[in-house]
C-alpha cells in the first residue's frame, strides 16, 4: 500500500500545475498499481471554458445570439454526458443524482464589449475526482489519473493540442502509439508530452468515451455557431476556427462507420423507453469484459414481455446477461447496438 501523505492537499489553480501534477504522478512507483492511494487534489477556478465569437458587432457585443446559445447548450450536455459515464458507466443523463446535476450546471459570463463566453469547469472536474477516489483498485492509478486528464479535456478548452495529438496517435496500433509519443511533435511540447503519454498509456473505454464525448460537444458548438454566416471567427479557447472552417462544417462530415454482429456478456444497468407510443426501447449495458457502456436498442413490436423480464430482473438482481446484437461503430467510438436476441438465463 502505498505511504504518500494523506495531509499533502493538491491545489490546481493553472494548466502549470496540472503538467507539474501529471509529472509527479507519473513518478510514482505505484502508479500501476492497484493499491495507488489518489492523493488529496481540489481544481479551483481551472480548468476553464472559453469561447469568443466574432461578427456582426451588432450582434455580437456583449450578446449571445441563438446559435450561440444553443451551441453553448449542446456543448455543456455532452459534458454531462462525459461526467455520467465516469460516475455511472453510462451517458444516460437520467442516471444522474440531484447532487451531480448541481455540479454540472455550468454559467457562463458574458464580457462587456464583446461577445466572450467564460463558464468554470472545476466543480465538474473535482467531482469526478471524488468518483475516481473511490473506484481505486477497480482501476490502476495510472488509469484513474488518465481518466482525470480526460474529464479536464472534455469539461473544458484548454488542451486542445494535447487531444488533437492523441487522436492521431489512435489509428495506430499499441506500440506505435507509444513510439509516437515518444517522438517530439510541433504541437506539444515538453511541458505537456507527460499529459500525451498519459492520455495514451493509461486509456480506458471510459477514458476514450470520456474524451470522445468532449470533442463531440465542441464540434456541435461549432456547427451551431457556423449557422450564422455573419460571424467571422470563433476562438475555442487556444482554438482558433476562422469562417471556411465553419463553413466546412456545415457540410455533411464523413462518418467512418462499420457494423459488425457481435455476442457478448453484459451487466444491465437500464432499460427506457422512448418514441410517440413508448414503443422504442432503449437497453443500457456494461460490457463484462472490459467495462465499456453504450445503449442497445430494440423495439416492443419484436421483444416479448418475457425477455423485457430477462431485462428488468438483470437490473435488480446485477447478474449477467448474455445478448446476441448488431454493434455500430462511428469514427473509433460505439455509437449504439441493435438487440437480435437474449439467451436467457436458464438457458445458460
Amino acid at each position: 500500500m502505498s505511504t504518500i501523505d494523506q495531509s499533502e492537499l493538491y491545489e490546481i489553480k493553472s494548466e502549470g500545475d496540472f503538467i507539474s501534477f501529471v509529472t509527479e504522478m507519473l513518478g510514482r512507483k505505484d502508479i500501476d498499481s492497484n493499491d495507488f492511494t489518489f492523493p488529496r487534489v481540489v481544481f479551483q477556478g481551472w480548468p476553464k471554458i472559453e469561447i469568443n465569437v466574432k461578427g456582426d458587432p451588432h450582434r455580437y457585443n456583449s450578446s449571445l445570439t441563438a446559435s450561440m446559445l444553443f451551441g453553448m447548450a449542446e456543448l455543456t450536455h455532452e459534458i454531462q454526458k462525459a461526467f455520467t459515464v465516469v460516475s455511472h458507466s453510462t451517458s444516460n443523463r437520467q442516471k444522474l443524482k440531484d447532487a451531480e446535476k448541481g455540479l454540472l450546471d455550468i454559467v457562463y459570463r458574458i464580457s462587456e464589449g464583446s461577445s466572450q463566453a467564460d463558464g468554470d469547469s472545476d466543480p465538474i472536474v473535482n467531482g469526478v475526482v471524488t468518483v475516481l477516489t473511490q473506484a481505486i483498485g477497480k482501476m490502476t492509478g495510472r488509469q484513474a489519473l488518465c481518466a482525470v486528464a480526460a474529464i479536464v479535456l472534455a469539461s473544458s478548452t484548454v488542451g486542445y493540442e494535447w487531444i488533437n495529438e492523441y487522436y492521431k496517435t489512435q489509428r495506430h496500433d499499441q506500440d506505435s502509439q507509444v513510439e509516437l509519443v515518444e517522438k517530439s511533435t510541433k504541437a506539444v511540447n515538453e511541458a505537456h508530452e507527460n499529459v500525451l503519454k498519459l492520455l495514451v498509456s493509461g486509456q480506458t473505454n471510459i477514458s476514450r468515451e470520456v474524451l470522445a464525448h468532449g470533442e463531440d460537444g465542441k464540434n456541435k458548438l461549432l456547427k451551431k455557431i457556423a449557422q450564422d454566416p455573419s460571424v467571422e471567427k470563433v476562438s475555442v479557447g487556444q482554438r482558433i476556427v476562422n469562417r471556411e472552417q465553419l463553413n466546412s462544417l456545415n457540410q455533411r462530415q464523413s462518418v467512418d462507420r462499420k457494423k459488425e454482429t457481435k455476442t457478448d456478456r453484459f451487466y444491465i444497468t437500464g432499460v427506457r423507453r422512448s418514441g410517440e407510443t413508448n414503443q422504442d426501447i432503449n437497453v443500457d449495458v456494461i460490457r463484462v469484459t472490459n467495462g465499456e457502456s453504450f445503449t442497445i436498442k430494440t423495439s416492443s413490436d419484436i421483444t416479448s414481455t418475457e425477455e423485457l423480464l430477462e431485462f428488468s430482473g438483470a437490473v435488480a438482481k446485477e447478474s449477467v446477461v448474455e445478448l446476441s446484437y448488431l454493434e455500430v461503430v462511428e469514427n473509433g467510438h460505439i455509437s449504439t447496438g441493435q438487440l437480435i436476441n437474449i439467451f436467457p438465463s436458464n438457458q445458460k
